[in-house]
């Protein structure tokens, strides 16, 4: 599907129109052109808008729903070679069925999706207790001028999963788009999240490394689409004598506190060696089957 795709945004209703195969890393700076940015999608740039909706993934935009809740409509083939059009007024039972439909249903031609504004955000960032994780992520996403948000709890053995950083990105209608952060450190932060791999001298360095970061970007400007317009070869595993395994756990926020404490047993009874812990906060879905 990686032929199919064009992009086309139409400017009187913020609407992109987009290929099933158009990766993000294609869909960011075309949008970027317009000063328009993705609505939703994953953390990263690497996978394609269709695969995206298959999936319905969420992202670290707070307080909101998966991605489904974008979509406006698509064209779709099903095992019969017809092509439709669904939406929530037309063929609304294959719309909900399609988005989180793995590829069951059909083949996504292309989508219409909504679109945000490229904003500028200036970056907060708290050092907490684990504890107090939800309390304090509701705290400070209760701003409606947060517009990006995770969390990261601590792998390092020696205070294991007992310290957490909470990142907010907090729009600012007074920066000036030449306050933009130039540098990602994209190189240095894929070598000390690899060098955690199997050593916990590697994890305890990479932990106090994050708690630096955390310093040395707060109040640094962003814009949306430079936060988003990041691939996944950052962190990917190029080693063929190891597999990485990633896990999505969908907790309620009441269980939270107690998901953390069993994990404290669970991961060290069993040796795992656990590269990362991300959170982040995600509304029920209202769109799919």
């Amino acid at each position: 599907m990686l032929d199919f795709n064009y992009k086309q945004l139409d400017t009187s209703t913020n609407f992109l129109t987009v290929g099933a195969g158009a990766l993000w890393a294609d869909i960011i700076p075309y949008l970027d052109k317009y000063n328009r940015s993705v609505y939703v999608m994953q953390t990263n740039n690497s996978f394609t808008v269709g695969g995206s909706v298959s999936a319905n993934c969420h992202g670290w935009q707070p307080n909101t729903q998966p991605i489904a809740s974008t979509v406006e409509s698509f064209r779709l083939i099903n095992a019969n070679g017809e092509l439709l059009t669904c939406s929530r007024y037309e063929n609304q039972q294959l719309f909900s069925l399609v988005l989180g439909g793995y590829g069951l249903f059909g083949i996504i031609l292309d989508l219409k999706l909504k679109t945000v504004p490229n904003e500028l955000y200036k970056c907060k960032q708290y050092i907490i207790n684990s504890s107090d994780y939800v309390n304090e992520f509701l705290r400070v996403t209760t701003d409606k001028n947060v517009r990006m948000a995770y969390g990261r709890i601590n792998i390092n053995p020696q205070n294991f999963m007992n310290e957490s950083i909470i990142s907010t990105f907090v729009i600012d209608t007074n920066i000036k788009k030449e306050d933009i952060s130039k540098t990602s450190f994209t190189k240095l932060r894929r070598t000390v999240f690899r060098s955690s791999v199997n050593s916990n001298y590697g994890k305890n360095l990479r932990w106090r490394a994050e708690k630096i970061t955390a310093r040395l970007i707060s109040k640094k400007v962003f814009s949306r689409n430079q936060l988003l317009n990041e691939s996944v070869e950052v962190f990917q595993n190029t080693d063929p004598r190891y597999t990485d395994i990633l896990h999505e756990y969908f907790i309620p926020k009441d269980s939270v506190n107690q998901f953390i404490e069993l994990l404290k047993t669970v991961i060290p009874k069993y040796d795992v060696d656990l590269l990362n812990i991300t959170v982040r906060n995600v509304m029920k879905d209202e769109s799919t089957f």
